[in-house]
């Protein structure tokens, strides 16, 4: 995407300024799409395990209200230029991305099991089906 950004952008608009711009976009965001494959797999990890709540709460957080703070504080106060505009999408990532991390490295997902043992669940009920020979 680095290499091809201007072909990229002109494939939805050929004029100048725009691929101009697109390409430009492309270039300071990509690298930043780690985050996102970040975002997505530790999140998955914490929505298998059977916490939902955390992971829509960190990423709702994340990419809209620290999203539309940054935006605010960006435009108003620092530069209201393109570029820090659009890196408010790789600062969401970034942030997301951390506090997943974080919040994965500290939950105890032992305790959100969603499917017993089958093994524990036969000794419980007394119908053990593995036979001693």
């Amino acid at each position: 995407m680095l290499i091809f950004a201007p072909q990229l952008v002109s494939f939805f608009n050929g004029k100048a300024e725009v691929v101009a711009y697109g390409s430009m976009l492309l270039r300071y965001c990509s690298p930043f799409y780690v985050f996102c494959c970040v975002n997505q797999v530790y999140s998955g990890v914490l929505r298998g395990a059977g916490n939902s709540r955390a992971p829509m709460i960190i990423m709702l957080s994340s990419f809209v209200v620290f999203r539309q703070i940054y935006l605010f504080i960006m435009a108003n106060f620092i530069s209201n230029t393109i570029i820090p505009i659009a890196l408010g999408y790789p600062a969401g990532w970034l942030v997301c991305s951390t506090l997943t991390l974080l919040y994965y490295r500290h939950a105890d997902l032992s305790k959100s099991r969603l499917v017993e043992d089958a093994e524990k669940k036969a000794e419980a009920s007394g119908k053990s089906r593995i036979k001693a020979v």
